[in-house]
């Protein structure tokens, strides 16, 4: 008798046991579920950081412009190209350097893809290298252009 009575015990603690993790599993996903739909999160230091849905990228690149070098310069949207001024504004070159790297890239997108020529790959080139340093010394990655 003590036998079957400890069995039925045991089996009770452990359906219990089964039953509580389940309960703790649930609760913890609709906290996660509700993290996500107030779009904060905690980062590395502790501080909030909002989280940003992530987005289709808003001009497609076709094989023939990923052929091309700076392609992802090249196919630069609207908000892009306004981020890609502001790296060039911050970046380790002279003023002048600035305004004529700004100028050759709206010259360029203005062009795109019709008229891209060797000069233009030279100023490409020129704005890759810099901004890829502004980006390096920045944020401690090393940004190459892709070969």
């Amino acid at each position: 008798m003590k036998g079957k009575q400890k069995l039925k015990t045991n089996m009770l603690l452990i359906a219990l046991l089964i039953l509580s993790l389940i309960f703790v599993s649930v609760l913890s996903f609709e906290k996660v579920k509700q993290d996500m739909n107030g779009s904060k999160a905690e980062d590395i230091d502790g501080s909030e950081a909002e989280l940003v849905e992530e987005q289709e990228p808003a001009v497609s690149a076709d094989l023939i412009t990923e052929n091309r070098p700076y392609w992802y310069l090249l196919i630069a949207g609207k908000e892009e190209q306004k981020t890609l001024f502001q790296y060039i504004d911050n970046c380790s070159a002279s003023d002048q350097e600035k305004q004529s790297m700004k100028q050759s890239m709206a010259d360029i997108w203005s062009r795109y893809p019709d008229n891209i020529t060797e000069k233009d790959y030279q100023a490409l080139e020129l704005v890759d290298t810099k901004v890829g340093e502004y980006l390096n010394d920045t944020y401690g990655k090393i940004y190459t252009r892709e070969e």
